[in-house]
């Protein structure tokens, strides 16, 4: 095994005890890699999740959201500023374009690149406006709003025709860190409303309508350890082809224990399927348009990394013996058998970012980065690792120095060689 093939325990520990020999609160980087971090004194800068790639076209623009150091959690009290970074200038600095309060430590503001624009490069995200969340477009060009959408936008079709919305109060409520607490939740003492739920959006008309609501998917299949508990959606995510999306379906009683289970919808036939284990599935992504990777735990091979067709059939385990932590998984947008993926802090506060090649089951240390104690719950700062479109470059979310910065890391060499290896 080479040092950077790592062995997490013996390699985390070693790195922890360095830093804290020297007091040094940093990170380890792999020698064929180059980072460069992008942050501003006094502010937190960062993305959010790692399902939306920050990265424009030719890895030029990188979309951010910043705000005061220190903010606290409630975001209506700090808005975000919503902006970006151009990584072609000598000292890039960061562009506010406008603000939010519809945001969250984990998710942001959802901001994201809108894919159906041509040469007109525009970006969607989330805002609070007249006491209702919202969806704006903006165009970089022109340097304006051009777009409002009625419902705000978890998730957008990579034709840009669709989007899927969802009650993000109510996700904020029953998953802090993933919502947003600016404006009054509707439904809050409605177990499961039928009158709330996931809602497909027109891109092009901004017409919506409810597509499965809470009330359909909690009668559906129900389990014995839904008596008496709430009900919301989380983590939608389409498929490269836009032709259907997975999204979670979650569960938490009064005793504050969470249970969830995984479904896709198809647009063409609007059926509901079930993929993975009931009760646990963690993080997840499509591998291609039949096929996705999450973490689960299958009655046969427990938690682990597992393949899924998209007719919920296990296909095996990923990465066996080898990928052992729940991370943040990603495909590589250029070569489909590397996966991008993380680990959380462990007791050193180290977050490793790897990438596992699906073709050899090697697996390499990207970098290790120090997560400072004073992040955690729902202040948390995980790496959320995402690729470029080139899949040259990766971007993560890290408080290593104390706040949270965008680091951007230059894996085009350790790729060659781990691909020609």
């Amino acid at each position: 095994m080479s040092r950077f093939q790592i062995n997490p325990r013996l390699r985390a520990a070693s790195t922890a005890a360095i830093r804290w020999l020297t007091l040094r609160k940093t990170y380890e980087l792999h020698p064929d890699c180059l980072i460069t971090e992008y942050w501003q004194e006094n502010y937190d800068t960062f993305f959010g999740y790692h399902d939306v790639s920050p990265f424009g076209a030719h890895d030029q623009l990188l979309l951010a959201g910043r705000c005061p150091t220190g903010s606290v959690r409630r975001s209506s009290r700090a808005p975000m500023e919503v902006g970006l970074f151009d990584l072609s200038q000598p000292r890039p600095r960061f562009e506010s374009l406008g603000t939010s309060t519809a945001w969250c430590w984990q998710q942001g503001c959802r901001l994201q690149w809108y894919p159906d624009t041509g040469s007109r490069p525009q970006i969607l995200f989330n805002i609070t406006a007249d006491s209702y969340h919202q969806s704006c477009i903006f165009d970089l060009e022109t340097n304006r709003e051009v777009n409002r959408l009625r419902r705000p936008l978890y998730a957008i079709s990579s034709t840009g025709s669709h989007g899927v919305s969802l009650d993000f109060v109510r996700l904020q409520r029953l998953r802090p860190g993933y919502g947003y607490d600016d404006i009054t939740e509707m439904c809050s003492n409605d177990a499961a409303p039928a009158i709330d739920g996931l809602w497909l959006v027109d891109l092009h008309t901004g017409n919506d309508r409810l597509l499965l609501s809470l009330k359909e998917i909690a009668a559906l299949d129900p389990d014995p350890s839904m008596e008496g508990a709430m009900h919301y959606f989380n983590h939608v995510l389409w498929s490269p082809a836009g032709d259907r999306f997975f999204f979670m379906h979650l569960w938490q009683r009064s005793d504050g224990r969470r249970f969830n289970r995984a479904f896709t919808w198809s647009l063409a036939t609007s059926q509901v399927s079930k993929i993975g284990p009931r009760r646990h599935v963690s993080h997840h992504c499509w591998l291609d348009n039949e096929h996705m990777v999450l973490y689960s735990n299958e009655p046969a091979t427990g938690m682990n990394y597992h393949l899924y067709n998209v007719s919920s059939r296990c296909l095996g385990v990923v990465g066996d013996g080898v990928l052992v932590k729940d991370g943040h998984p990603s495909i590589s947008p250029v070569k489909s058998r590397l996966m991008l993926t993380d680990t959380y802090p462990n007791r050193f506060g180290e977050q490793i970012l790897l990438i596992f090649d699906l073709s050899s089951e090697r697996l390499v240390e990207v970098a290790s980065l120090y997560s400072p104690s004073n992040f955690r719950g729902e202040m948390r700062c995980d790496l959320h690792p995402r690729w470029s479109r080139s899949g040259k470059l990766l971007c993560v979310d890290s408080a290593h120095a104390g706040s949270r910065r965008l680091c951007v890391v230059n894996v085009a060499h350790l790729l060659d060689s781990i691909i020609n290896s």
